[in-house]
């Protein structure tokens, strides 16, 4: 099935809020048979090798919430996924229903891919954005319940290149424009972080702002919280990798 390309792009520029612009793409995802789908994005691979998924992802999904409850919960999903894994460092396709994946899998990793099978997540793809960005770091799982395994191979055979097209404009529009809504740094955290990045320290923020040295430490402890970063400076760039702000 070809993408109207022209239409859902100047249809993705008209959103105005995340939920408008996640399900004009999820829409578009169901023509391939995919029921729902998990974003990932992360600022690099060293910050997810060294402190796992959990403390390094900014995800938005439309799953069940069954999935989670049975399998192992929103947090810690993906640290024993063996997919998000793999395309965290490979751009090839992982396709679930390869059994031969299984021989790879840690014990942790194989008890999750069985769980996730009890409750529909047999058939699926997981794509790594390294396959056509490679300086971003991030992945999207497809899920196609009710698809075989025969009928799935037919389907990514004849529709890869339009599905990547999908994952590219929705990696595109949830970077430039939508991470911001999941963080949601207040417009006086945005403003601290924006001025450290442009090298001021507290002190010279207070003073530039008229407020206490105290209340600029609590907009970086809140940032890096919000931002899952270890420290004030991890946090300013991974505000600048997100866009969401500008120097």
């Amino acid at each position: 099935m070809q993408i109207d390309l022209p239409q859902i792009t100047e249809e993705l520029r008209n959103c105005t809020s995340i939920d408008q612009f996640w399900n004009r793409i999820a829409r578009e995802f169901e023509n391939y048979n995919v029921t729902s789908m998990l974003y990932g994005a992360f600022s690099s691979v060293s910050e997810v090798q060294q402190f796992g998924f959990s403390s390094a992802q900014i995800i938005k999904y439309n799953h069940p919430d069954i999935f989670f409850e049975y399998v192992t919960g929103e947090e810690n999903y993906l640290e024993n996924d063996f997919s998000a894994h793999s395309i965290l460092t490979n751009p090839d396709p992982v396709f679930w229903h390869d059994d031969t994946l299984c021989e790879h899998m840690t014990l942790d990793q194989k008890r999750e891919w069985e769980l996730s099978n009890d409750v529909g997540f047999e058939v699926g793809v997981s794509l790594s954005v390294n396959h056509f960005a490679s300086i971003k770091v991030g992945g999207i799982g497809l899920c196609m319940n009710g698809t075989d395994s025969q009928e799935f191979e037919r389907l990514w055979t004849a529709n890869n290149a339009e599905i990547y097209t999908l994952f590219g404009l929705l990696d595109e529009g949830m970077r430039q424009n939508y991470l911001g809504q999941i963080i949601r740094l207040s417009p006086r955290e945005k403003e601290t972080l924006e001025w450290l990045s442009a090298g001021l320290n507290p002190q010279q923020i207070a003073d530039h702002l008229k407020i206490s040295t105290s209340t600029i430490d609590k907009y970086i402890v809140s940032s890096k919280k919000k931002l899952k970063a270890r420290t004030r400076d991890h946090a300013v760039v991974k505000a600048l990798m997100f866009n969401i702000i500008h120097p």
